[in-house]
Protein backbone atom coordinates (compact mmCIF):
# COMPACT_ATOMS: atom_id res chain seq x y z
CA UNK A 1 0.00 0.00 0.00
CA UNK A 2 2.86 2.11 0.57
CA UNK A 3 4.46 1.77 -2.45
CA UNK A 4 0.90 2.77 -4.57
CA UNK A 5 0.60 5.78 -2.16
CA UNK A 6 4.14 6.65 -3.51
CA UNK A 7 2.99 5.81 -7.09
CA UNK A 8 0.11 8.53 -6.53
CA UNK A 9 1.89 11.16 -5.00
CA UNK A 10 5.56 11.51 -6.37
CA UNK A 11 5.75 12.93 -9.95
CA UNK A 12 6.50 11.69 -12.84
CA UNK A 13 10.10 13.50 -13.37
CA UNK A 14 11.10 13.18 -9.71
CA UNK A 15 10.68 9.38 -9.56
CA UNK A 16 12.36 9.52 -13.11
CA UNK A 17 15.47 11.74 -11.38
CA UNK A 18 15.85 9.11 -8.52
CA UNK A 19 15.93 6.27 -10.81
CA UNK A 20 18.79 8.13 -12.48
CA UNK A 21 20.58 8.76 -9.40
CA UNK A 22 20.79 5.76 -7.62
CA UNK A 23 20.04 2.73 -10.57
CA UNK A 24 21.75 4.35 -13.51
CA UNK A 25 24.75 6.76 -11.76
CA UNK A 26 24.99 4.84 -8.34
CA UNK A 27 24.83 1.57 -8.87
CA UNK A 28 25.20 1.37 -12.74
CA UNK A 29 22.70 -1.35 -13.47
CA UNK A 30 20.79 0.26 -16.41
CA UNK A 31 21.99 2.69 -18.74
CA UNK A 32 20.72 6.24 -18.77
CA UNK A 33 21.17 8.43 -21.62
CA UNK A 34 20.14 7.96 -25.30
CA UNK A 35 19.53 5.10 -27.10
CA UNK A 36 21.48 2.17 -27.79
CA UNK A 37 20.07 0.99 -30.60
CA UNK A 38 16.50 -1.06 -31.75
CA UNK A 39 14.79 -2.56 -29.15
CA UNK A 40 14.62 -6.10 -30.11
CA UNK A 41 18.85 -5.98 -29.45
CA UNK A 42 20.09 -6.43 -26.04
CA UNK A 43 21.39 -2.57 -25.96
CA UNK A 44 18.06 -1.50 -26.68
CA UNK A 45 16.33 -3.47 -24.05
CA UNK A 46 18.55 -1.93 -21.45
CA UNK A 47 18.01 1.50 -22.12
CA UNK A 48 14.27 1.01 -22.08
CA UNK A 49 14.10 -0.24 -18.47
CA UNK A 50 13.99 2.86 -16.70
CA UNK A 51 12.00 4.95 -18.90
CA UNK A 52 9.63 2.43 -18.87
CA UNK A 53 9.98 1.76 -14.87
CA UNK A 54 9.39 5.67 -14.51
CA UNK A 55 6.01 5.79 -17.14
CA UNK A 56 5.21 2.25 -15.38
CA UNK A 57 5.46 3.27 -11.53
CA UNK A 58 3.76 6.12 -11.51
CA UNK A 59 0.99 4.91 -13.77
CA UNK A 60 0.81 2.12 -11.44
CA UNK A 61 -0.42 3.50 -8.15
CA UNK A 62 -3.68 5.03 -8.70
CA UNK A 63 -4.72 1.70 -10.78
CA UNK A 64 -3.01 -0.82 -7.96
CA UNK A 65 -5.42 1.86 -5.23
CA UNK A 66 -8.31 1.39 -7.47
CA UNK A 67 -8.22 -2.54 -7.85
CA UNK A 68 -7.47 -3.23 -4.27
CA UNK A 69 -10.79 -0.46 -3.23
CA UNK A 70 -12.92 -2.07 -6.17
CA UNK A 71 -12.38 -5.07 -5.28
CA UNK A 72 -12.90 -4.92 -1.24
CA UNK A 73 -16.48 -3.79 -2.33
CA UNK A 74 -17.56 -6.24 -4.34
CA UNK A 75 -15.73 -8.63 -1.94
CA UNK A 76 -18.91 -7.74 0.25
CA UNK A 77 -21.78 -8.10 -2.42
CA UNK A 78 -24.76 -10.63 -2.17
CA UNK A 79 -23.18 -12.97 -5.47
CA UNK A 80 -19.88 -13.24 -3.88
CA UNK A 81 -21.28 -14.75 -0.56
CA UNK A 82 -23.55 -17.04 -2.70
CA UNK A 83 -20.47 -18.39 -4.56
CA UNK A 84 -18.96 -19.37 -1.61
CA UNK A 85 -22.11 -20.90 0.25
CA UNK A 86 -22.05 -23.26 -3.32
CA UNK A 87 -18.72 -24.52 -2.39
CA UNK A 88 -16.77 -22.50 -5.23
CA UNK A 89 -13.17 -22.33 -4.54
CA UNK A 90 -11.97 -19.14 -2.93
CA UNK A 91 -9.73 -18.44 -6.03
CA UNK A 92 -12.49 -18.71 -8.00
CA UNK A 93 -14.76 -16.82 -5.91
CA UNK A 94 -12.02 -13.94 -6.44
CA UNK A 95 -10.70 -13.80 -9.73
CA UNK A 96 -13.98 -15.51 -11.65
CA UNK A 97 -16.62 -13.62 -9.52
CA UNK A 98 -15.24 -10.92 -7.83
CA UNK A 99 -12.45 -9.45 -9.93
CA UNK A 100 -14.32 -9.99 -13.61
CA UNK A 101 -16.99 -7.23 -11.83
CA UNK A 102 -14.21 -5.02 -9.92
CA UNK A 103 -12.42 -4.34 -13.23
CA UNK A 104 -15.08 -1.51 -14.77
CA UNK A 105 -14.11 1.17 -12.16
CA UNK A 106 -10.27 0.42 -13.28
CA UNK A 107 -10.78 0.14 -16.64
CA UNK A 108 -12.14 3.41 -16.81
CA UNK A 109 -9.32 4.70 -14.64
CA UNK A 110 -6.96 3.42 -17.07
CA UNK A 111 -8.67 5.34 -19.90
CA UNK A 112 -8.82 7.97 -18.26
CA UNK A 113 -4.78 7.50 -17.22
CA UNK A 114 -4.06 7.98 -21.39
CA UNK A 115 -3.50 11.68 -21.32
CA UNK A 116 -1.36 11.23 -18.31
CA UNK A 117 0.37 8.74 -20.07
CA UNK A 118 1.09 10.78 -22.89
CA UNK A 119 2.35 14.09 -20.69
CA UNK A 120 4.21 11.60 -18.85
CA UNK A 121 6.04 9.94 -21.82
CA UNK A 122 7.31 13.87 -23.22
CA UNK A 123 8.84 14.10 -19.88
CA UNK A 124 10.39 11.20 -19.70
CA UNK A 125 11.87 11.06 -23.22
CA UNK A 126 13.26 14.77 -22.20
CA UNK A 127 14.65 13.09 -18.97
CA UNK A 128 16.40 10.23 -20.48
CA UNK A 129 17.68 11.95 -23.87
CA UNK A 130 15.41 9.44 -26.05
CA UNK A 131 14.63 10.72 -29.03
CA UNK A 132 10.54 10.53 -29.81
CA UNK A 133 7.66 11.98 -30.06
CA UNK A 134 8.34 14.12 -26.92
CA UNK A 135 9.75 17.11 -29.43
CA UNK A 136 7.12 16.53 -31.62
CA UNK A 137 4.19 17.16 -28.89
CA UNK A 138 6.36 19.76 -27.11
CA UNK A 139 7.04 22.01 -30.46
CA UNK A 140 10.33 21.36 -31.06
CA UNK A 141 12.32 20.25 -33.97
CA UNK A 142 14.11 17.28 -34.41
CA UNK A 143 16.29 19.00 -36.78
CA UNK A 144 16.25 22.65 -37.67
CA UNK A 145 15.24 22.70 -41.00
CA UNK A 146 12.60 20.53 -40.42
CA UNK A 147 8.92 22.56 -39.39
CA UNK A 148 7.37 20.90 -36.16
CA UNK A 149 3.51 20.12 -37.13
CA UNK A 150 1.36 21.80 -34.75
CA UNK A 151 -1.48 20.36 -34.95
CA UNK A 152 -3.27 17.50 -37.66
CA UNK A 153 -5.72 18.38 -39.89
CA UNK A 154 -8.76 16.60 -38.76
CA UNK A 155 -8.64 18.19 -35.38
CA UNK A 156 -8.15 21.51 -36.75
CA UNK A 157 -11.02 23.97 -35.69
CA UNK A 158 -11.95 26.17 -38.45
CA UNK A 159 -11.92 23.64 -41.33
CA UNK A 160 -13.45 24.64 -44.55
Amino acid sequence: MAVSVAGVSMPIFWFGLVLIQYVGFHWQMFPFQGRGGPLWTLAGLNHIVLPAITLGGVFIGPVARMTRTSLLEVLGSDFVRTARAKGVSEYRVVVGHALRNSLIPVVTLIGLQIGFLLGGAVVTETLFAWPGSAGWRSGRSPRPTMPSPRAPSWCSPCRS
